[in-house]
């Protein structure tokens, strides 16, 4: 399995920026220095998982959501990935999705 150090990086800087933290606030929240947030969010550093934890903490985020880009708390997860999933089909298997959605919906 390969991890992707880089898009784990993006995604903290994103998650910081959103919520309006700097590099700076963030490593005195974690007990880090600045340099090595900086290397996280570039991907030059491999991240620990006590260390990621940490920063999910302070960015209000789901662990989960910097390793594979969902949030499962989010009221859209999964939103991205059903969406390209429906795009890649053809109009027999959107009906047929449609018609289980259907049922999923009726059941709960």
């Amino acid at each position: 399995m390969y991890i992707d150090y880089k898009l784990i990086g993006k995604r903290i800087q994103k998650a910081r920026k959103d919520i309006g933290i700097t590099q700076e606030k963030l490593s005195e929240r974690i007990g880090v220095t600045v340099g090595y947030v900086s290397q996280i969010e570039r991907g030059f550093t491999r991240i620990n998982l006590d260390t990621l934890a940490q920063i999910a903490t302070v960015l209000n985020c789901d662990v989960a959501h910097f390793v594979s880009g969902t949030q499962l708390n989010s009221e859209t997860y999964l939103n991205d990935e059903l969406y390209e999933k429906i795009k890649a089909m053809n109009k027999s298997q959107k009906a047929l999705l449609s018609h289980i959605a259907d049922g999923i919906l009726k059941y709960n």
